[in-house]
């Protein structure tokens, strides 16, 4: 059992609580819990040096997440209606070796990306939202100044932009002035919150972040807007948060854009503008109604 990497057990309604002996399992990587009757989380979990994922969805009885490991770099919790604790920011975050393995045979897995979503857990507390918020940046410094992950991707029950992010802006674009750049690397956090109709399913929407610097356009990679879930719909509105370097990739080509073609005019601008496909057919059901940017610096 040692050498297990993969542990599934969705939707098994007898399964009520996880042993801390877990830790035994030294080797995990990827364990998914979705659907099951379980109220917390074992201490052992932390001890599981390996383990990069940890699913949870519609584990309607799950009260609070404590303990993570510093290898998990993607934690799934979608529909956890009860929800409230999740557990100060750890420390540290380390990405272990290697991220790459089979599942089932038949798909297999890559975590290059920081994920945390929370959606339609509506009943968190307040120091769970403050936990939350600062995970995400200790989160986005580590990636910035790593360079192991390539995104930090967050989506949370919300309805306000935190206070941390400078410019903030109703709607779905944001422009602020140019920020030359230095010796410094200038990267970018972009927040929105968003409203879905009522009852709406929003499974298959795909959503980017552009940006504009000048006569730059440049573009994020596709991220879905709800992955998985019982339901597919939203009940309240949602922040989604991500960490976004401007400078990696033009109109999502491997070109880097360098220092020497980025412009130096004071009049030039920022523009940051949240973008939906709809891989359904499914027209107007989502809206934007606040964006928010907050620029760092990296010696």
């Amino acid at each position: 059992m040692c050498s297990l990497k993969d542990l599934k057990m969705d939707y098994c309604s007898n399964l009520s609580e996880i042993p801390n002996e877990i830790d035994c399992l030294s080797s995990l990587r990827r364990l998914s819990l979705c659907g099951s009757n379980i109220a917390t989380i074992p201490v052992g979990i932390k001890r599981l040096v390996n383990l990069v994922s940890l699913f949870l969805s519609d584990c309607k009885r799950l009260q609070s997440l404590l303990d993570l490991p510093p290898s998990l770099i993607y934690l799934e919790a979608i529909g956890c209606p009860s929800l409230t604790t999740v557990s100060s920011p750890r420390e540290t975050i380390s990405k272990p070796e290697c991220l790459f393995f089979s599942y089932d045979d038949l798909r297999s897995f890559y975590y290059d990306c920081f994920t945390m979503d929370l959606s339609n857990c509506l009943n968190l507390d307040p120091n769970a939202y403050e936990n939350i918020m600062e995970e995400t940046r200790i989160a986005v410094m580590y990636c910035s100044v790593e360079k192991t992950l390539s995104k930090v991707i967050v989506k949370v029950p919300g309805s306000e932009i935190p206070k941390w992010f400078p410019y903030q802006s109703n709607g779905p674009s944001l422009t602020i002035e140019w920020i030359p750049p230095t010796s410094s690397m200038i990267q970018f956090i972009l927040c929105a919150v968003l409203a879905v109709e009522e009852r709406k399913r929003v499974n298959g929407l795909i959503y980017i972040w552009q940006t504009k610097i000048g006569d730059y356009l440049i573009k994020s990679s596709p991220n879905l807007f709800f992955e998985n879930g019982e339901e597919g719909f939203y009940e309240k509105d949602h922040m989604i948060i991500s960490w976004y370097d401007a400078r990696l990739a033009l109109n999502h080509n491997d070109d880097v854009i360098s220092d020497s073609l980025l412009p130096y005019n004071s009049d030039a601008y920022h523009t940051f503008t949240i973008l939906f496909e709809d891989q359904n057919e499914t027209h107007d059901i989502i809206k934007v109604k606040v964006v928010g940017v907050n620029p760092i610096i990296l010696s």
